[in-house]
């Protein structure tokens, strides 16, 4: 059996997932906010369970995992715990994930 971790959001994180979420819903219709969010379900489902099978971003101690095209989860994991630094809007600039990864 495999180990799952404990995963904690920050609270960057979990306003960018709401902000996503909502934009979503506005632009689209909730059906596909609701697909969004089961999207990310999945990405954590697998990130509790296999932290490391996801690569290093260039910053060092911080991984990626891709949601969907237009979205990446960046996080660090210590011993038992994962924690969710942002979600990122992949259509952003890169000067602005540097920011954000501060």
């Amino acid at each position: 059996m495999k180990k799952s971790y404990s995963l904690q959001w920050s609270p960057k994180a979990l306003k960018k997932f709401v902000e996503i979420s909502d934009a979503i819903s506005k632009k689209w219709n909730l059906k596909t906010a609701i697909e969004f969010a089961d999207k990310v379900d999945k990405a954590v489902a697998a990130l509790r369970t296999m932290p490391e099978a996801f690569p290093e971003s260039a910053k060092k101690k911080i991984r990626k995992c891709v949601i969907s095209k237009q979205t990446t989860a960046f996080y660090r994991f210590k011993k038992d715990t994962i924690e969710i630094v942002i979600l990122f809007d992949t259509r952003q600039s890169p000067k602005k994930l540097k920011k954000d990864l501060k």
